[in-house]
């Protein structure tokens, strides 16, 4: 793994059996369990309407590529919910949400990632059934 955890500007919480269950039918792994070699660094957690939480990490010099997914076992809050990649140098890099798919709701694949402190920052909209668990995984290869 070429991705380092800093620690989140808001607080974790625990995910739902369902959650749970679809990251690891994907491959996505919880918070416990990065950082080990070919797996994504996770972030969980819970978020209310009109929320923004911010999460940052390191990419090490010389990766191929980043991608950056946000995950939520509410389907109704695909339409309301927002990702978005920051670089290093603060550029807003908005990640697409992907119509038609349970998994993820939204994500973003960058090539050529530059080094340094990264943000990925979560946005909600109104949500239908407040607050609303999630996972955001950040992985390069």
């Amino acid at each position: 793994m070429k991705i380092q955890n800093n620690k989140r500007t808001t607080a974790l919480v625990a995910l739902s059996a369902i959650v749970v269950f679809a990251l690891a039918s994907t491959n996505i792994l919880p918070p416990a369990m990065a950082n080990h070699a070919g797996e994504p660094t996770t972030f969980a957690g819970a978020i209310n309407s009109g929320g923004f939480d911010t999460y940052t990490f390191t990419v090490l010099a010389a990766q191929p590529n980043l991608h950056v997914a946000l995950m939520t076992n509410q389907a109704a809050a695909k339409p309301v919910m927002a990702l978005q990649v920051v670089t290093p140098a603060g550029v807003v890099i908005p990640c697409p949400v992907i119509a038609g798919a349970a998994l993820p709701v939204a994500e973003c694949n960058i090539a050529g990632p530059a080094a340094g402190v990264w943000k990925i920052n979560v946005i909600a909209g109104a949500l239908p059934n407040p607050p609303l668990q999630y996972v955001v995984s950040a992985s390069t290869s």
